[in-house]
């Protein structure tokens, strides 16, 4: 399966994988591992299977066993995974380009949505993971809940987040270098105003929120270059920072 662009249509092949589908297939894979050994522990389960978990980490809520009941967690994963490829997939359709984008625009467009496709990919699998751990512990009597998969997930969202969107940065630069496309000054400088592709830093711009930049989806995004955007990026990272610490704990 390939991301359709309508954009992509006015210009030559772009070299380059597309990783998303290896994210979702890899999630999906990984949802069959677990029915596969739901399968085999099925009839061996208890009349009585835990379906929720408390602050404790400790099975408080127990429900008849039948098949929604026991592989409902791996419907749901299944269900988030189709949902997020699906929406990789329509994302150029989606996010139409700017009118009369230079073909140096419409290259960085398509960057932007090859990351953002690539994102939800990483999501999904990271979905994937926590509800695997829910499963498995379920089908094992109910144990414990470990914590850490959703820890370490939360704690690698933004750093991949970045990660993400400075590749595609890259590979739209070096796409563009292949078939001597170069910005205009106005491009550059808008180009130099996105850290790492995602973050948005301009200081002579008053603006606290401005629009995504194309590609990225809809909406607005956080001027870190102004002083209130400063404190507000700041403030989200010292919440993000204390709920992965808060996972940490429990999970010890």
């Amino acid at each position: 399966m390939t991301m359709h662009d309508p954009t992509a249509d006015t210009l030559p092949p772009l070299r380059g994988r597309h990783w998303p589908w290896f994210f979702f297939s890899a999630a999906l894979m990984l949802l069959g591992a677990c029915a596969l050994l739901g399968v085999r522990a099925y009839a061996g389960l208890p009349d009585s299977v835990p379906t929720h978990w408390g602050a404790d980490r400790l099975p408080d809520e127990f429900s008849a066993k039948s098949i929604g009941t026991v592989f409902m967690p791996l419907f749901i994963g299944a269900a988030v995974v189709v949902f997020l490829a699906f929406l990789a997939g329509v994302l150029g359709a989606m996010l139409p380009p700017a009118p009369e984008a230079s073909a140096w625009k419409s290259i960085g467009r398509i960057a932007m949505i090859r990351s953002t496709a690539m994102l939800m990919g990483l999501i999904g699998l990271g979905i994937v993971t926590v509800v695997s751990d829910g499963f498995l512990a379920g089908i094992h009597g109910g144990i414990s809940m470990p914590m850490w998969p959703l820890a370490i997930g939360s704690a690698l969202l933004l750093p991949l987040a970045v990660l993400v969107y400075w590749l595609g940065a890259r590979w739209g630069r070096a796409r563009a270098t292949d078939l001597g496309l170069a910005p205009t000054d106005d491009e550059a400088c808008e180009e130099a105003l996105w850290i790492s592709g995602i973050l948005y830093n301009n200081p002579a711009d008053p603006a606290i929120l401005v629009p995504q930049r194309s590609g990225m989806g809809s909406g607005s995004t956080i001027n870190v270059g102004d002083r209130t955007g400063k404190f507000i990026a700041t403030g989200l990272v010292v919440i993000m920072s204390a709920f992965v610490l808060s996972m940490a704990l429990v999970s010890s």
